[in-house]
């Protein structure tokens, strides 16, 4: 009797242990990367050298949504600014309509071009530069057009890449997709547009996460795997995301097959779409995380055959603590279930617990998360219609985050209580 406690201890310990490290790996996910200063190498991205670019776009915290006089200021910034960098500035002024979200919005996208050594195929980073009417965007998508800022400056500095690298930052993102729409259906250099970049948010803190891609994306994945310093991405928020009834401007390129890669931070959700998505509340590390990504996707690709993008397979993928993104072939995730399912059953037979045990314990688990999820559920009610205010845009989050919470430690301890004569420690197991 007195081994089998010890065993059960043993047991008890060792999983306490991983725990712990997942639980302390798991934390450096909850924020971007160091940013580096004013003084990082020219080459290298700079969230504070764009985060001063920030500043002066944004910085009076005023909203300027599409068609304002605010938007036209912030245009015609980001234009001078590309135009100091050297660079010759497209401003398509034009009507853009949607049927994904029906109406038309007159935009005035900013396109930009940077001259590869090659044939004229396109790698294009995107960003929109206009705001909802609640809030100045510093996050939504400020963020995004002072990141692309930044790398045109180490693009303009640094050795010529054979692709073309098309900046376009869209108007009307807000209102419906409108600019995107109108690059799509009008603009010429959209026929050689390759690979998409789209740079997004949906807080204003947080890791810049790879949550959207391609289909046949295997050589996609691969190649970000191998230039991204700190990445952050897995298949299965891609297999939600898909589910979701969300957009980006990426929306408006992806049914057309054109490959893309698609990041957005989402810390701080309460604060997104709202007065306070300003410069003062914006995460610096989430700034220099979004530059990485983007510049480590020029890096990736900025030399190579975009017409061999196009893989037989996608990728399954996941990172690793956003230290190593792990991807393989998606074709091999059979035979690894089956694997998994073999060593399953190995542990069930090295255990020797009874059937009813295993199935008592099974069935806690299962009933368990149905539980939680229900709670869930029946909660997003009350918590998810706030009198007159969109949900994410509420002023007093904490209580409903605090009554998900509760819920889930309720159902946990519930489920426990009346198990608890079944349960048998080796099924669990």
């Amino acid at each position: 009797m007195i081994n089998k406690q010890v065993s059960h201890i043993r047991y008890f310990f060792a999983l306490f242990l991983v725990a712990c490290a997942m639980l302390w790996g798991l934390s450096s996910l909850t924020h971007g990367p160091k940013p580096k200063g004013v003084d990082a190498p020219t080459a290298e991205f700079s969230a504070m050298r764009a985060f001063a670019e920030l500043e002066d776009l944004v910085g009076n915290n005023k909203p300027h949504p599409s068609g304002s006089a605010e938007n036209l200021r912030i245009r015609k910034q980001i234009e001078a600014k590309f135009k100091a960098l050297g660079y010759q500035v497209e401003i398509q002024d034009t009507l853009g309509c949607t049927l994904h979200y029906p109406g038309c919005t007159e935009v005035e996208n900013i396109i930009v071009r940077h001259k590869g050594t090659g044939n004229g195929d396109i790698i294009m980073l995107t960003s929109h530069y206009d705001s909802v009417p609640a809030g100045p965007a510093a996050a939504d998508d400020g963020a995004g057009v002072v990141a692309m800022l930044e790398i045109a400056r180490i693009l303009k500095e640094g050795k010529p890449l054979k692709n073309d690298i098309l900046f376009l930052i869209t108007d009307g993102e807000e209102g419906g997709l409108r600019g995107a729409a109108a690059f799509y259906d009008q603009h010429e250099m959209m026929k050689d547009v390759k690979l998409i970049v789209n740079l997004e948010s949906r807080g204003i803190s947080g890791p810049s996460s790879m949550f959207e891609t391609s289909d046949q994306n295997l050589e996609l994945i691969r190649g970000f795997a191998s230039t991204t310093p700190h990445p952050l991405a897995n298949s299965l928020s891609y297999e939600v995301y898909s589910r979701l009834p969300n957009d980006t401007d990426y929306s408006i390129y992806k049914p057309s097959g054109v490959m893309g890669l698609n990041f957005a931070f989402t810390g701080d959700v309460a604060l997104y779409h709202s007065r306070h998505d300003n410069v003062v509340n914006l995460a610096k590390s989430s700034l220099q995380h979004h530059g990485e990504n983007m510049l480590a996707t020029v890096h990736a690709f900025g030399n190579t055959n975009l017409d061999n993008l196009k893989s037989q397979s996608n990728a399954t993928y996941i990172d690793i603590f956003g230290k190593y993104l792990l991807h393989w072939p998606a074709t091999l995730n059979l035979p690894l279930s089956i694997f998994a399912l073999l060593i399953f059953g190995f542990g069930i037979v090295k255990t020797r617990p009874r059937f009813g045990n295993i199935f008592t314990s099974f069935s806690a688990i299962v009933f368990l998360l149905l539980l939680t999820a229900g709670l869930g559920w029946a909660l997003s009610f009350p918590l998810g219609r706030w009198p007159d205010l969109f949900y994410l845009d509420h002023p007093h989050p904490w209580p409903g985050r605090l009554a998900m919470m509760s819920a889930a430690l309720f159902a946990t301890w519930w489920v426990s209580y009346l198990l608890m004569r079944h349960l048998n420690f080796n099924a669990l197991i």
